[in-house]
Formats: structure tokens, C-alpha cells, sequence
């Protein structure tokens, strides 16, 4: 029964038809088809490649796109963030809990490169007109390919219209500083001892 389910989804993700319900919203197949892990795995990643079709693509890289988080992706999520745990300049999330916390809070995305996690990254909407640039995380095997602009480049994308936009950083993060005022931040100010581990940040703000 649960392979008869399992090959049931994955034919009518494959002939590229969407279930969907009286109202015309598309259904979360992992919730209403089988518990069974195998079935799961595989409806998880129809589900990822049918959305990396639909999801946003950056120009110059069409392999790259930003996929929106969900719970069933912390472990992934926290894979990426353990790459840059041991970094001073970066203050991490490694606790389940809270990772899910973040889930809630933020808007987090996942970054795929034919198919691959490469990073990660995140904003959070503080009210209409003001945003917060959280986490952004690429793999080390993927870093110096500009792939961090282009997370930059999306989330910025998505906040077109708000008046403030900020974000904090290391002082020693200078290409991340450098990153970001080439795209119009200005630091405004330091702050010690930000995130409770010691070590200063600047914030950086973008205002419109």
C-alpha cells in the first residue's frame, strides 16, 4: 500500500500534474501520502526539483536558484551552518530548536546549484518599511564564485520598495563589508559584544 501510494505521487509528479484541492491550492504530498521514509525522500525531492523549476534564477548563473526553507530541511540547514561555526565573523546558529525558531522568524532560503546545497541565506521583515538581512552562509567549497553577490542581489530583489534595509557584520569581514557597499550600504555604526560572544559587529544600513 505504501509503494502504491509512493509510485502514485511520483507518476503524477513526473506527467508534471499538480494535486491540488476545491480551490485551486496545491497540495503538500509528504502530508497526506505515506509515513514510510523511503517514499518520503523521494516525494521531498520531486517536490524540490518541480519547485527549482519555478524558483527564482540569478542572470549569469541559470543553474543557481533560492528555494524557501522548511522544517524538513533543518539538517541541512545546520550542515551549512557548522562550515561556519569556527569563524570568528560569524556567529552561527547550531541548535535544532533554534534553527526552527529561525524558520519561523525569517524568510530562509536554501541555495541550489544543479540540484546541489551551496548555502543559505535569510531576511526578516522588521515591519513594511524596515528589513533585516540575517544569515548568509555559502559551503567553503563554493566560495570566491560570486555566489554570495548574488544571494545579496536576491534578497535585495525581494525588498524592493523598503525604505530601510540593514544587516551586522565583522569588522573582519571585509569582503562581506565590501559587498555590501558596492550595493549602496554606508556603515552606521559599531556594536560590541553584539551577539553575546565577545566580539564587535558593524551595522551596515541601506536607506531609500
Amino acid at each position: 500500500m505504501q509503494f502504491t501510494r509512493g509510485m502514485s505521487l511520483y507518476r503524477r509528479y513526473t506527467s508534471g500534474v499538480l494535486g491540488s484541492n476545491s480551490r485551486g491550492r496545491t497540495k503538500d504530498f509528504i502530508t497526506i501520502y505515506t509515513p514510510d521514509v523511503h517514499v518520503r525522500i523521494l516525494a521531498r525531492a520531486l517536490i524540490m526539483k518541480k519547485e527549482s523549476q519555478l524558483s527564482p534564477r540569478q542572470k549569469g548563473d541559470p543553474n543557481l536558484s533560492f528555494i524557501r526553507a522548511t522544517p524538513e530541511d533543518v539538517d541541512a540547514f545546520l550542515e551549512l551552518e557548522h562550515t561556519a561555526a569556527k569563524s570568528k565573523t560569524y556567529s552561527g546558529t547550531l541548535d535544532k530548536d533554534e534553527a526552527l525558531r529561525e524558520f519561523v522568524e525569517n524568510e530562509v532560503y536554501l541555495i541550489y546549484r544543479d540540484g546541489q546545497i551551496v548555502g543559505s541565506t535569510e531576511l526578516q521583515m522588521k515591519s513594511p518599511e524596515h528589513a533585516y538581512l540575517a544569515g548568509l552562509v555559502i559551503h567553503p567549497d563554493f566560495r570566491g564564485q560570486g555566489i554570495a553577490r548574488k544571494a545579496a542581489l536576491f534578497r535585495l530583489g525581494k525588498l524592493k520598495g523598503v525604505k530601510r534595509i540593514d544587516l551586522v557584520t565583522h569588522p573582519e569581514n571585509l569582503k562581506i563589508i565590501n559587498l555590501y557597499q558596492s550595493l549602496g550600504f554606508k556603515i552606521e555604526k559599531r556594536i560590541e559584544n553584539y551577539h553575546g560572544d565577545g566580539e564587535p559587529r558593524l551595522m551596515l544600513v541601506k536607506e531609500s
